[in-house]
């Protein structure tokens, strides 16, 4: 018996139309939807960190799940990352599997816009396909 793979698709260059950078200023934060200057890079490649540390869960496997699960979340000034959500999620356990993969994720380099570092809500599409 073989154990089943996790194809992952990871399209960080389709998604930055998504992206929108917020500027924190004194008072309050306020959202810039325009491209900003320098997106936020993960330290490592992300397919691979995702490919060596995404379990494929047990009940999707059981019942054939696959998809695409669609998780945002903010990177801060700092590259710690926070607010993660799922936007458009399979069930199954993965959408869970991919939250507790983002939350163990170590920081990453955080956006610039107009050569000031600036919080970035990130869209990270994740794809579940089990191996035949």
């Amino acid at each position: 018996m073989t154990i089943p793979k996790i194809l992952l698709v990871v399209c960080l260059s389709a998604v930055s139309y998504s992206i929108t950078a917020q500027v924190t200023t004194e008072e309050h934060d306020v959202k810039v939807n325009s491209k900003i200057d320098q997106m936020p890079v993960f330290p490592y490649d992300i397919g691979e960190y995702l490919s060596e540390h995404l379990i494929y869960p047990f009940y999707a496997r059981k019942n054939n799940i696959e998809g695409r699960v669609i998780v945002s979340f903010i990177v801060n000034k700092n590259g710690s990352l926070d607010s993660i959500k799922i936007v458009n999620g399979i069930g199954g356990g993965c959408d869970e599997e991919v939250i507790r993969i983002i939350e163990g994720m170590p920081a990453w380099k955080p956006g610039k816009h107009n050569g000031k570092i600036v919080r970035v809500k990130f869209f990270l599409p994740v794809v579940f396909k089990l191996e035949d």
